[in-house]
This record gives structure tokens, C-alpha cells and sequence, in this order.
């Protein structure tokens, strides 16, 4: 294929970058301003640690269907493309993790306020995020700062909603592509005195191009600016709904390469409909010269509704939540230049969920209702974080945090590893427990701490290094502790904690810019489930690698970018699972990839006006945790383009999987068949559209 040429290789050992490019007086990277890290606008040089950030211009360029073709330009940053449609599976400085005790190992996030509450993670929340038309997504690699908790021990993805704008701003856009794909995007943004507005809103159908895998996506953001002389308030109500008939896996040996296979859908029954409905206000008051006060209350809604297709015999799950809680952070600014930032998060929450069989099952795996049970939560969380300037060159920063949670469950079934009914399940005429196991009612709390330590070494205008040592956790969600499967108890279930070491250096010389980090973390008590889908509770892994970003301007509007990961993760203790499988210190943890990168090469060829070629590689990696299975990994290219006619009117396009590569978006290894299964890619594919200014 050509994009494995020698030469283009080269470009990516070579040539590594973020998504912005370095202006002509290169210190662009060291001011751009990114507000995850620690809640308030910082400029990215000010920083003990990595964030990337994808611009709203790249977002505009990229006309994502998905999530994932936007993500991968955060170096360490996968996000698998789930099925079809809209799911998804994240890896951030991890395996792509799945099953018990995958969600809610990143915190995602809109406006710094996660998706979902805190205990009630569903791996594929990414789709509640408008990020079709944010201003920017924001991805912190590693450990979260103190300014998060639970939810964030791989990282944190963070869609900011676009502001209002100072001049009037009405834009609409209409895509079509192949397969039925359309979408409609319409934003209203403007400013009057003290008050601004923005209305995002975007509609998108496509039939799918596998069987029975079309959806139907509604999103809208609504947000409100007021500038007062020392208050500032922001309000967002966001609101999302996907109503999604689902392509699953197809199973045999490298079967993504058969053509005639890749449309087929072994579950033509999978579905997932997903309502959500958010609203948050932060409130901003300078108090005096030297401090200020922030408080966000905000209220989290979400339904959701789908056929675990997954599952040996494929159940239905319908889950759903109501949360309302509040972030707050007191800022004081101290003569020497010091920094100190105290706060508390509170949260509380209500939810349900409910997983039933509506086909007739074998063994352990009986026909009815396995789970239903409700799940309130509370959650106390104080922070302090502080900088402080030890030398003219150098800056250290800190901070912790205590996190206490408590669920209080409520099981509506009988206790126990039985049928609905009570009974036994049956195998060969002998009674044996089902595999779903439901405790009795009970409360359960967690609590936990959270450090870090870092500095920021000023070694010119225009370049920095930066060290940083963090301590994070994740909390047991509900699921974790409430659906257990058989042979699970309770009490062998711990929060999981991750230690983290990381360096790196940034800045720009010239038409160049940089961005190099190298990180070691490990962490325990990881809960994962084996190639037999039974669940372990007590796992330990350890994870390495090295994360590049560098960018060039070349002239007359060209500009080559790429970001790249090279790292490894492996089990750190030597088991047999519950399925069998055998684990040894040092093997790779399966869906793990050791190589990822995004390679760009762009033209501005006139104002407003740019095409860009990118080349997309994923590393092979093992499919199951015994290191028996293995996919190959794939490179892609992709075209896309953005045509300014004038100032109102600019068409767009772009074709995915450009030299038509047959491969998979994951691949998967069944014990129950046993086979390979694979989610196949799609092939080549078009795309084009308009906007227009009013």
C-alpha cells in the first residue's frame, strides 16, 4: 500500500506533530490557551503536563461522522469506532478496554462537567457530547489533575461548547455522503452589550452501510454569556438523542477482508436509543485584586436503551440517571506570585438499571430478568491545589485531593446466582449457579486520595520541559459492584489506583514546533474480563511509552503535522483467570496497540481555503489476554478539502479510506465460538457539502 513506503515512514519517525501549527514567529504552542488542566484558561506553557487541544477550524475541516476521526491527532489517543453508527471504546495511554471495569477509567466531559454522573459510566458516552460543532475538544493524557477525581485515571476528553461571538454569526451547512448519510448544521451566535448567545444545532441520518445499521442523531447546545465589571455567568443547557439500529461483530478468521462479508450483520436485531439533557451555570465573581470565586452548579438527565449483542445469548439493558451537583473553587493570588486554588465538588445521584434475556438461553445463561436494581450516590470531594515560582526559571506545582463516595443499592429481584424464578440453573442435569449474581440490598463507600507534583522549567521565551508525578483513582462503579457475575463478591472489589511518572519538553523554533512526552504508570486492583467474558477483580498493569508531536511549516501555504505514540502495556503479575486463561508478568495486554500516529500534509491554497491528505496507522496488537491471537493493523489515507467561494458561501468535502483498504476498526477474540470477530472498516467512501453564511 503506498503509505507504507519507506519514504512516508520516515516522514513519521521524523516528523511528529499536534493539530496547530507554529506561526512564522513560532511561539504559538507555548501561548495557546487550554482550560481542562485546571478549570480556568492557562496558557499551555504555564503547564506541568500534556493537553492537546483539536481547534474548532481542524473540527470544521474534518467534518467527523464520528468522534474517532478527530480524536486520533491527540497523540496516546484511540477511539475505536464501536460496531456502528455512533459507539465507541477508548484508549488513552491504555489498551482499548471493554467489559466490567472499562467506563469510567477517562473522565469525558463537556464543559468540564462529565457526561455522566460519577458511578454510572456507560462506555459509549462520548455520543452525549456535541462535538460535531464544539470550539474545541481537549484531551489530557495520564492521570487527571486534582480538579478531577474518579473518572479520570487514563485521561480526560473534554468538548468545550463554542462561544458566543462579538459580531452576528448565522451559518448553516447540508452534507451528504454515501449510503444515505445526511446532515444538517445550523449555528445563530451574537453579542448585545453585556449578554452573548450561541445556538448549536446538528440533525444527521444515514442508513449505514452494513445491514441493518442506520441511525438517526439530534443534538443541540444552548449557551448564554453575561460580562459584568467583576461577575462573569455562563449557563449551557445541552440536549442529545440517537436512536441507532446497531452493525455487530462479524466472527471468522480475517474475515474483514472478505468484500462480500463486511456488510453483514450477525445480530440484525442490535440496537441502542440514547436520550441525554444537561444543564450547567458557572458563575465567576472577582472578589479583590488578588482572589476570585467560582461555583458551577449544574443537573445531569439520561435514558438509554440496548441489545447487549455482545453477551453469549444477547440481552437487553435499559439504564438511565438524574444528578445534580456542584464544582466550586476559591483562586488567591499571594505577593511572591504564588497560587492558591481550594474547592469542593458534591454530587448526588439516582439510578437504575435493568438487563433481561428475551430469547431462550443454554447452561448458565437462563431466558428473563437478571438484574434490576436502583443506585443512589453521594459524593464529597475537597480540593488545594497551589504553584509556586522557586526561581526565575522554574515553577512548582501541587496539589490533592480527597474523594469520599457512597452508594446506598436497592436489588428489586431475589438475592443470589439464580433464575428469575429462584431456581437453578441446569447443565447436563445437574444444577449449577447462572453466570449472573445479584447481592442483597446494601451500602458501600469509598474514599480516596489523589496527588500531584510537578515543575515547569522556563529554558527560553519559546521553550519549556516540564515534570510531572501523579497518584490517581477509580472508584467502583455500580455496575462493577452490583451486576456481578458468578463466583464475584463484593468485597473483592477495590477502588483501582494508578501511579504515574511523566517528562516532557515543548515549544517551537522557527517554522518548527514541538511536543515530546515519555511516561511510566502502573497500576492496581484493575478490574478486566477474560477472552471467557468472566470478570477479575485484582489485576495489575503496568504501562510506557513515548508520545510525539512536531509540525512544519514548509511555504507557499504548505505545512506537514503528525502525531505519534509508541508505547507498551503489560499485565504486571503472573494469574490464571477465572475463564482459564493463563497471564504472565510482562505479556501485552490484548487490544493494545505499541504504535499509533496521524500524518497530515496540508495546502492553504487561498484564503479560507485548504485540502489536506492524512495517513492513519494502527499498530497490530494481541486480541485476547492469553497472547494466543493477533491483528495485523491497517494504515489508512484520507482526502479532505474546504473551498471558500467567498465570504458566505464554502464548499467542502472529503473521501474516507481513500486506496479502499480492507480492515478492521477492532478486532476481538470469542471463547465462546472460539473465533475471531471483527468490527470491519468501511471502505471507500465520499462526502460533500456546503455552508452558508447569512
Amino acid at each position: 500500500m503506498p503509505c507504507r513506503s519507506p519514504s512516508t515512514a520516515l516522514v513519521l519517525f521524523a516528523v511528529t506533530a499536534g493539530a496547530a501549527l507554529a506561526d512564522e514567529t513560532g511561539n504559538r504552542l507555548l501561548e495557546e490557551v487550554v482550560v481542562t488542566a485546571t478549570r480556568t484558561e492557562r496558557a499551555l506553557g504555564d503547564l506541568a503536563g500534556n493537553t492537546a487541544s483539536i481547534t474548532r477550524d481542524e473540527l470544521e475541516l474534518l467534518g467527523a461522522t464520528h468522534p474517532t476521526e478527530a480524536l486520533y491527532r491527540s497523540p496516546g489517543t484511540w477511539i475505536s469506532r464501536g460496531g456502528s453508527g455512533q459507539e465507541h471504546l477508548t484508549a488513552i495511554r491504555s489498551p482499548v478496554l471493554t467489559g466490567p471495569g472499562s467506563c469510567a477509567e477517562f473522565m469525558l466531559a463537556q464543559d468540564g462537567i462529565h457526561l455522566r454522573p460519577t458511578g454510572f459510566c456507560n462506555v459509549n458516552e462520548m455520543l452525549q457530547a456535541n462535538s460535531e460543532q464544539a470550539q474545541r475538544i481537549e484531551v489530557m493524557r495520564g492521570p487527571g489533575t486534582v480538579f478531577y477525581g474518579s473518572n479520570a485515571l487514563h485521561g480526560v476528553i473534554n468538548v468545550i461548547t463554542a462561544a458566543p461571538s462579538q459580531e452576528p454569526e448565522r451559518r448553516g451547512a447540508l452534507e451528504f455522503g454515501e449510503d444515505g448519510f445526511a446532515r444538517l448544521k445550523a449555528t445563530a451566535a451574537e453579542t448585545h452589550g453585556q449578554h452573548g448567545y450561541r445556538i448549536n444545532a446538528n440533525v444527521t441520518h444515514d442508513d449505514g452501510w452494513r445491514d441493518d445499521s442506520a441511525y438517526d442523531q439530534y443534538k443541540l447546545d444552548l449557551r448564554h454569556a453575561y460580562a459584568g465589571d467583576r461577575l462573569d455567568v455562563e449557563t449551557i443547557f445541552s440536549a442529545t438523542h440517537l436512536d441507532q439500529d446497531t452493525a455487530t461483530f462479524i466472527t471468522g478468521f480475517e474475515a474483514y477482508k472478505d468484500k462480500d462479508r463486511i456488510t453483514d450483520n450477525e445480530n440484525p436485531e442490535a440496537y441502542r436509543k440514547v436520550t441525554s439533557a444537561r444543564v450547567l451555570s458557572r458563575v465567576s465573581r472577582e472578589l479583590d485584586a488578588q482572589s476570585s470565586l467560582s461555583l458551577t452548579p449544574y443537573v445531569l438527565w439520561g435514558d438509554m436503551e440496548f441489545l447487549m449483542h455482545f453477551l453469549a445469548v444477547p440481552a437487553l439493558e435499559e439504564n438511565g440517571y438524574t444528578a445534580v451537583g456542584l464544582q466550586s473553587a476559591y483562586l488567591h493570588e499571594l505577593a511572591g506570585g504564588q497560587q492558591l486554588t481550594a474547592g469542593i465538588d458534591l454530587e448526588y445521584a439516582d439510578g437504575y438499571l435493568e438487563q433481561t434475556q428475551l430469547e431462550p438461553g443454554f447452561s448458565r445463561f437462563p431466558q428473563g430478568k437478571h438484574y434490576d436494581y436502583d443506585v443512589t450516590s453521594l459524593q464529597v470531594a475537597p480540593f488545594l491545589h497551589g504553584e509556586w515560582p522557586l526561581a526565575e526559571r522554574v515553577r512548582l506545582v501541587g496539589g490533592v485531593r480527597y474523594e469520599w463516595l457512597e452508594y446506598d443499592y436497592d436489588n428489586n429481584m431475589l438475592d443470589g446466582a439464580t433464575k428469575e424464578d429462584g431456581s437453578s440453573c441446569v447443565s447436563q442435569g445437574n444444577d449449577i449457579p447462572c453466570r449472573y449474581s445479584r447481592p442483597g440490598d446494601r451500602s458501600d463507600d469509598f474514599d480516596n486520595w489523589a496527588a500531584q507534583l510537578g515543575a515547569v522549567f522556563t529554558l527560553d521565551d519559546d521553550n519549556r520541559v516540564y515534570v510531572n508525578l501523579a497518584s490517581a483513582f477509580r472508584a467502583p462503579q455500580a455496575t462493577d459492584l452490583y451486576r456481578l457475575q458468578e463466583g464475584q463478591v463484593i468485597s473483592d472489589i477495590d477502588s483501582t489506583r494508578l501511579d504515574s511518572a511523566e517528562v516532557g519538553v515543548r515549544g517551537s523554533r522557527g517554522p518548527w514546533r514541538y511536543d515530546v512526552a515519555a511516561f511510566y504508570m502502573k497500576k492496581k486492583d484493575y478490574i478486566y474480563q477474560d477472552s471467557d467474558r468472566l470478570v477479575v477483580s485484582d489485576g495489575r498493569t503496568r504501562h510506557y511509552g513515548l508520545e510525539l508531536e512536531l509540525g512544519h511549516l514548509l511555504g507557499a501555504g504548505w505545512d506537514i503535522a503528525t502525531s505519534a505514540t509508541f508505547a507498551r502495556h503489560l499485565y504486571d503479575y503472573d494469574a490464571v483467570t477465572p475463564g482459564g486463561e493463563v497471564i504472565n508478568d510482562g505479556d501485552e495486554i490484548d487490544t493494545a496497540p505499541s504504535t499509533l500516529a496521524s500524518t497530515r500534509l496540508g495546502w492553504n491554497y487561498r484564503p479560507g481555503s485548504r485540502v489536506e491528505l492524512e495517513w492513519l496507522h494502527v499498530g497490530s496488537y494481541y486480541t485476547d489476554s492469553a497472547n494466543e491471537h493477533k491483528y495485523a493493523g491497517h494504515d489508512l489515507l484520507h482526502l479532505r478539502g474546504r473551498l471558500a467561494l467567498n465570504r458566505s458561501v464554502t464548499l467542502f468535502g472529503q473521501v474516507q479510506n481513500l486506496a479502499d483498504e480492507r480492515y478492521a476498526e477492532r478486532a476481538d477474540w470469542n471463547a465462546f465460538g472460539p473465533t475471531d470477530r471483527y468490527f470491519p472498516g468501511r471502505p471507500r467512501t465520499f462526502f460533500a457539502g456546503i455552508e452558508v453564511g447569512f
